[in-house]
């Protein structure tokens, strides 16, 4: 029996099946029309659900929770609108893999 805490077996199929380069990207190193595309993408959804699965289906993984999704929305909704992807990165939750999956998922090629 796996360990609800073992995450070596649990997650292995992600790295078969992940398209997400392991690679780290910060904001700053992300091409200008790409973070257009990436920003407009994210300043278009309207719910949660709607930008999880999203990104799940553009990422072929589970990528973010309904949570994290709603917190990305409630960021958004406080600023008004996303103007810079530092502001994305900022959202408690968004550590580097997920920031990094939300760009790999619209960036297309980076």
């Amino acid at each position: 029996m796996v360990s609800r805490y073992d995450t070596s077996k649990r997650h292995s199929h992600r790295e078969k099946n992940s398209q997400i380069p392991e690679t780290s990207l910060r904001p700053r190193d992300i091409d200008s029309t790409i973070v257009v595309k990436v920003l407009a993408l994210l300043n278009s959804f309207n719910t949660p659900k709607e930008m999880k699965n999203a990104i799940t289906m553009r990422a072929g993984e589970r990528v973010l929770s309904i949570w994290i999704a709603r917190r990305i929305l409630n960021k958004r909704e406080e600023l008004g609108r996303f103007e810079d992807l530092k502001q994305v990165a900022a959202v408690p939750g968004i550590g580097i893999k997920k920031f990094n999956a939300i760009i790999y998922a619209f960036g297309d090629s980076i």
